[in-house]
């Protein structure tokens, strides 16, 4: 009964010892697993940290452009006001006056040849009502006489 029961327990834990290489085989797969999914994630952060230095980079390097061109902008803008003798809005304005000098220019090269056409077609139609209103009158004279040359003679 002693070996049965001494071959029953080294069955047993023969068994659990199994069951237990399993489970450590299990744990050991999930610990690499993790430590893979570890790793990965630590190159995408590190990566990412990289990437927001460089942005930061840029962002700081496009101000600091910014800010230079427009220092220059307004330099020259100042060099130019220097030079003219004139402030912005003082150049706007006579920009604005010239604009509108040319255009009215412009305006008055172009605008003969059509006056010319606009009177022509004036007198053509003032033509034609003068035509049409002889004609109403005459017709109107005319249906008058009749009348006046039908009445008269029977009045004798």
């Amino acid at each position: 009964m002693v070996s049965g029961a001494k071959t029953e327990f080294e069955q047993e834990t023969e068994e659990r010892r199994k069951d237990l290489q399993k489970f450590e085989q299990r744990i050991g797969q999930r610990e690499n697993s993790l430590d893979r999914r570890t790793e990965m994630l630590d190159r995408r952060e590190r990566e990412l940290s990289r990437t927001e230095r460089r942005i930061t980079e840029r962002e700081e390097h496009i101000a600091g452009m910014e800010m230079r061109t427009q220092h220059m902008l307004d330099e020259e803008l100042r060099k130019l006001e220097h030079i003219s003798g004139l402030t912005t809005t003082e150049a706007k304005d006579e920009l604005r006056q010239r604009l509108l000098s040319e255009v009215k220019h412009e305006a008055a090269e172009e605008a003969p040849p059509h006056l010319e056409e606009s009177r022509e077609n004036a007198r053509k139609k003032a033509a034609e009502i003068i035509v049409l209103a002889i004609e109403r009158y005459a017709a109107d004279h005319v249906a008058d006489r009749r009348c006046r040359w039908l009445i008269c003679p029977t009045m004798k």
